[in-house]
């Protein structure tokens, strides 16, 4: 299916929208993921917030220390995927380390065991609130550090960890591993070839930015049966506004504009077999002039009167969806 990413800060402003105009705020989540009139996004991806700016904001830590209980209510990521989910509950939900608070930092310059220890209470916590708060079950967690070196130990102790869980509010050895979430280079993929129990901890291939894998990853999916998602990719980011500005002669065709960005996503299917494509982000809730802004299928920055823009990424996305159902393949 086709996903979001709610990250760096992206969905803040969301939260006064639902505050001042709750049904302008409506307005947009159904533009968003309703199957039928709206884009309908299938999955969220969420931050796990750590305080640090990850590229255009900051997500606000769920820990900020080892004893503070998470706290799952101080950002907008939260309660965007629980909102999306009271619109179609079969859409899916994934976590996401960009950076990491302090205290685990600190555990992990102590010794690898001490460091993996407190990171996976940092997951672990933040999990059982989600569900404690928000009604939040997790289906998949993304285990590598955003766009960082694969993290091959670590991927393997998660997933032990969590199918060995017993303090836990559903089945978190029910909840599946994408890793490494890189940029172009697939080293996931050689490393799974080369150690078993990374391969076995491993259930999704994500990659950001790029529609044509490597024949490692092709393997990993024909012969291991490894889900390949592009797990990070743009979203349309040529306001229609502005649509004019860009080096061809039509308003869909400028590097990532619509017709782009459609073509990212049929690539990536029929050259790649990836099953899943994460805007980043669907909704623009953060003020213009942040890093990467405009890139958005709606611009939501203006709560205090309730205005908000459809760009040409929503119905580029109803072409996919209006067939693309779950389960479908050509």
């Amino acid at each position: 299916g086709i996903g979001t990413v709610t990250c760096n800060n992206s969905s803040r402003l969301l939260m006064d929208y639902k505050e001042e105009h709750p049904d302008i705020y409506w307005e947009i989540m159904n533009w968003l993921f309703h199957p039928e009139k709206g884009a309908g996004l299938s999955h969220v991806k969420i931050e796990l917030g750590s305080d640090a700016d990850s590229s255009s904001g900051a997500e606000p830590a769920t820990k900020r220390s080892e004893e503070e209980p998470a706290n799952v209510k101080r950002g907008a990521g939260f309660m965007f995927a629980h909102d999306a989910l009271t619109i179609n509950p079969e859409i899916t939900v994934d976590l996401l380390c960009w950076g990491k608070p302090a205290w685990v930092s600190e555990a992990e310059n102590l010794s690898q065991k001490k460091g993996f220890e407190a990171r996976y209470r940092w997951y672990k916590e933040t999990i059982d609130a989600a569900y404690d708060d928000w009604g939040i079950q997790f289906d998949y967690v993304s285990a590598n550090q955003n766009e960082k070196m694969v993290e091959v130990d670590w991927t393997i102790y998660l997933s032990e960890a969590l199918k060995n869980e017993t303090d836990e509010r559903y089945d978190y050895g029910s909840i599946k591993i994408v890793s490494a979430d890189e940029t172009d280079t697939m080293r996931v993929a050689t490393n799974m070839l080369e150690n078993e129990a990374f391969c076995n901890a491993v259930d999704v291939i994500g990659c950001h930015y790029n529609s044509y894998m490597n024949e490692s990853v092709l393997k990993l999916n024909e012969e291991y049966g490894k889900e390949i998602w592009f797990s990070e990719g743009a979203s349309v980011a040529t306001d229609t506004i502005f649509g004019n500005n860009t080096t061809s002669e039509t308003s869909t065709s400028g590097t990532n504009g619509m017709l782009d960005i459609a073509n990212r996503i049929v690539i990536g299917y029929a050259m790649s077999n990836m099953t899943m494509y994460e805007f980043q982000p669907s909704v623009a809730a953060y003020y213009d002039g942040s890093v990467y802004y405009p890139k958005q299928l709606i611009a939501a920055n203006h709560p205090w009167s309730g205005y908000y823009e459809i760009t040409a990424g929503i119905p580029m996305t109803m072409h996919f969806t209006s067939f693309m159902e779950k389960g479908w393949q050509y």
